[in-house]
Parts: structure tokens; C-alpha cells; sequence
């Protein structure tokens, strides 16, 4: 009996009846006064002992679970009293002991709820709330079976499966947490190379795109990528446009093979091009071997730029000169006004372009350098522009009205750029020169004539100098047209 119910060698699973209300207890003055009934403990189990505090023998059990008001302790004879009434209830009445399931089986209990629990947490991630479904609902079979269990005289753990499934559930949640971070953390380092693989293909695409349509193009389109250019993107504004090529282009090419052309050609257009970005300009296009390039900023940028690519040029020059190759001249034109600048095309193929009258203008005053022999030629528009035109050495040239045009308009030369004995040579006979403008202007032809004939004999280089003899001449063989103002209109580009 005691081996069948103990339970670790010293303990008895107690099912109690109640607490020390559940028995009759009688007062040992009322039977030391003999005031019991005779037969009271006749067939009677009877238990004697005390209950006072001092003594130390009163107990928590069941029925002193009161948690917010204080409750007495059960005396010890009580606990007595209930393991008798239990014992008896088996003997008598077959009522089955309180038994405690087989170790084996607890554990076996607890195994499977810690697994339950923790395949709910790898779930955590992927389905939330079945993981917190699934939890109550372990707690509540677990309450439950105990509960059964504990009817039918078997007492099964209820705290140790509740805590396993709590325990795994949060370790396991945790650990499907923390591998799916690091699983995270893969793939974000992944894709952070995958990024920065597609930014270095960007920034590359960019650059190459950037070859074709220039980011300050861009800038100036208000655009951030050429992805967001399209057809018809323009911008209107007063600019200073600049056109350029090189003088007797076709002449020099005939010399040279088609790859020769393209070799000679990228390589001066390689040692130009940069002066313009050096001054805040943008090409629009290249022509061939020429040039057309805008500066948004203004005037004092375009010749600026104008004479900087002079200077290449004579030392591109000197390196052909070197090769035993011919020097090669180059006619820069300048003007300022408004104009539209954008993109053209069609739907598969665009390209930047500028257009308005001050465009086609330009494009003629750089014509014009051909006439007259010099290298830079700006307009009287542009020299207005210029914030300190007296840091320039300038020689005004002409008035002339360009070939589709009905407007006269006064052209002037930049001597800055040109090589250093051109420059001396003709600032030393400036003076002369405007002397010279000045008497054909009125008409005062021989002594017109006579200043130019100083002039050449000073530079006989200097072709515009030239061009006014053979304007002389012709006027003086065919007669002064009637209201003749000194403008002369040219019929060729």
C-alpha cells in the first residue's frame, strides 16, 4: 500500500475531500466534560490532535487558495484526515487512488508539446497568426487533458507541458526570427552588390550616353538622365552660339584616305572641344569637321573659349609642322541672341539642335572669316555683351549685310588668339586701318585706298586689308550705287 502510493519515496498524491470544515471535529474539553453522545466514535476512525499556530503544523493546501484576502492555514490533523478518507473510499467504495502518470509518458508528454510548439514558431514568420492559434490552442488541450485526467484518478503535469510549449514557442520563434534576419541580410547584401552592380552599369550607360547627349545638355534641358529626354524638349533663352570649322577642309581632305579623315578629324576635335566645357558651354552637334556650341552664361564665355581654341590649334600646329603635315587654319564665328534650343527628330532617332534667325546668323558670320582672312569674328551684338571689351584686342572689320539676310549687321576681329606676330602686325597698323574705314566710309576712296596700300605694306598678310583695295577698285571702275552707305552685301556663305 505505502509503496503503491508513494510517490519519490516520501510523498502520497492526496485527492482532498475538502478542508477541516469536511469533518466532524469535536472539541477535547467537550469530551473531557463528557458532553458527546456515547456511540459518537463507535466504528469511527478517530484522530487526535491540535491546531494552534504556535505549534506549527498548519498547512497551504487547495482550499487556502485566496488570493487577495488572508485565509487560515489547514491543520496537519486535517491533511491526516483526508489521506484516511481517501485510503478508505478505495477500500470500501473501489474509488480509484490518485495516480500519477508514468514517467516515460510525462516525458514523452513533454517532448511532443516542445515539438509542436516549436514547428508553430518556424511558422512565425510566414503565418502569424498561426503560430498564435496554434499556442492557445496547445494550452487549452493541455488545461483540458488534465483536467479529464484528474477526474479519472490520474494526475498528469499541467505547468511543465505549459511551460515547454510557452519555452519552445519563444526559442523557437526567436531562432526563425534570427535566421530569417540573417537570411535577410543575405539577400539584402545580394541585392546591395546587385545595385551597385546595376548603378556601376548606369553610371556607365550614363557615361556613354553622355558622349552622345552631354550632361550639361541635360542640365540645361532640366533633365537628369537621357532617359527623361524627348522629342520637342526646348529651352528658350538670350545665349551666345558659337560656329566653327577648319578653312579649306575639303581641299586638305582630298589628300587623305577615309580613315586618315576620320583620324585627322577626332584628333583636332579632340584638342577643341574641352575649351568649351572649360567655359561653361555645350556642343550642340558637331558638322563634320566643324562645330556648333551654345554659352547659356553668355558672351565673355564664347570668346573666351574661341581664343583658347585658337591657342590649341597653333599648338596642334606645331606638332603637324613637326610631322611635316601643313598647318591648319580655323574660322570662329560669334553671335548673341535668343534662341531655341532642344531636340529634333523623330520617334527612333533624335538630336540636339538650336535654331532661330540668331543661329542662322552666326552660322554666316563664321563664313565670313574666310573673306576676311581671320581666324576669330565676332558681332557688334556680342561685343556689346562683353563685360570688359576693353581686356580684348579688337579691330572692327566691316558693316556687311550676310548672304540671305536684308539687315546689316558690324562685324569685328578678336586678335587674342592669333599667333603672336599676326597680333603685332596688325595692332601696329590698327590705326592706319581705321583710318583707312573711316575715308571709305565717306567716300574718300584714293585716300582709302592709299591707307590700305600703308597697311599691306606693313603686313601684306592681312586680307582684309586686301578686300578693301578690290572693293575700292571695283567701285572705282563701276560707279558709287545711289545711296550707297558703306555696307557691303555678300552673295556667297
Amino acid at each position: 500500500m505505502r509503496r503503491s502510493s508513494d510517490l519519490g519515496g516520501y510523498q502520497i498524491l492526496l485527492n482532498y475531500r475538502g478542508g477541516e470544515e469536511s469533518f466532524l471535529t469535536i472539541s477535547m474539553t467537550d469530551v473531557l466534560d463528557n458532553r458527546i453522545p456515547q456511540n459518537l466514535m463507535r466504528d469511527r476512525i478517530v484522530f487526535l490532535g491540535a491546531k494552534a499556530p504556535s505549534l506549527n503544523d498548519n498547512h497551504l493546501t487547495p482550499y487556502n487558495s485566496a488570493l487577495l484576502t488572508p485565509t487560515e492555514l489547514t491543520p496537519g490533523i486535517a491533511i491526516h484526515a483526508n489521506i484516511s478518507s481517501q485510503i478508505l473510499s478505495a477500500a470500501n467504495e473501489g474509488r480509484p487512488m490518485l495516480r500519477a502518470s508514468v514517467k516515460s509518458l510525462n516525458w514523452l508528454w513533454i517532448v511532443f508539446w516542445s515539438g509542436y510548439s516549436a514547428t508553430l514558431g518556424t511558422m512565425y514568420v510566414r503565418r502569424r497568426w498561426v503560430t498564435g492559434v496554434g499556442t492557445l490552442i496547445a494550452g487549452v488541450i493541455i488545461i483540458t487533458s488534465s483536467y479529464i485526467a484528474f477526474l479519472s484518478g490520474w494526475l498528469i503535469p499541467i505547468f511543465t507541458p505549459l511551460f515547454t510549449v510557452i519555452s519552445a514557442a519563444v526559442v523557437s520563434i526567436s531562432t526563425t526570427l534570427w535566421n530569417n534576419l540573417k537570411q535577410s541580410y543575405r539577400e539584402l547584401e545580394k541585392q546591395h552588390k546587385l545595385l551597385q552592380e546595376a548603378h556601376r552599369q548606369l553610371e556607365k550607360t550614363n557615361t556613354s550616353y553622355s558622349r552622345f547627349v552631354p550632361f550639361e545638355y541635360l542640365n540645361f534641358l532640366q533633365k537628369d538622365t537621357i532617359i527623361d529626354v524627348d522629342l520637342g524638349n526646348h529651352v528658350s533663352k538670350e545665349m551666345a552660339v558659337m560656329f566653327s570649322d577648319i578653312r579649306s577642309f575639303t581641299t586638305l581632305s582630298e589628300t587623305m584616305t577615309p580613315k586618315e579623315n576620320f583620324d585627322f578629324v577626332n584628333a583636332y576635335l579632340k584638342r577643341v572641344s574641352p575649351e568649351i566645357r572649360n567655359q561653361n558651354g555645350f556642343i550642340v552637334k558637331f558638322l563634320g569637321d566643324g562645330i556648333m556650341a551654345v554659352f547659356p552664361d553668355g558672351t565673355d564665355e564664347a570668346v573666351a573659349a574661341g581664343i583658347a581654341k585658337q591657342i590649341r590649334v597653333e599648338e596642334y600646329n606645331h606638332r603637324r609642322i613637326a610631322k611635316g603635315y601643313l598647318p591648319i587654319k580655323v574660322g570662329i564665328g560669334i553671335h548673341v541672341g535668343q534662341m531655341m534650343v532642344g531636340m529634333v527628330g523623330e520617334t527612333f532617332r533624335m538630336q540636339g539642335d538650336a535654331f532661330s534667325d540668331n543661329v542662322n546668323l552666326t552660322a554666316r558670320l563664321e563664313g565670313l572669316t574666310k573673306f576676311y582672312g581671320v581666324s576669330l569674328l565676332i558681332s557688334e551684338q556680342a561685343l556689346e555683351q562683353l563685360s570688359n571689351p576693353s581686356k580684348y584686342q579688337i579691330r572692327f572689320l566691316d558693316r556687311a549685310i550676310v548672304k540671305g539676310k536684308n539687315e546689316p549687321i558690324a562685324v569685328y576681329e578678336v586678335l587674342e588668339g592669333e599667333p603672336e606676330e599676326v597680333r603685332e602686325l596688325k595692332l601696329t597698323t590698327q590705326s592706319e586701318f581705321e583710318l583707312a574705314i573711316e575715308y571709305y566710309r565717306t567716300q574718300e576712296f584714293d585716300k582709302a585706298k592709299a591707307c590700305f596700300n600703308q597697311v599691306l605694306a606693313v603686313n601684306p598678310n592681312d586680307k582684309t586689308a586686301l578686300l578693301y583695295v578690290d572693293r575700292i577698285n571695283q567701285l572705282m571702275v563701276q560707279g558709287v550705287p545711289q545711296n550707297w552707305d558703306g555696307v557691303w552685301r555678300f552673295t556667297q556663305k
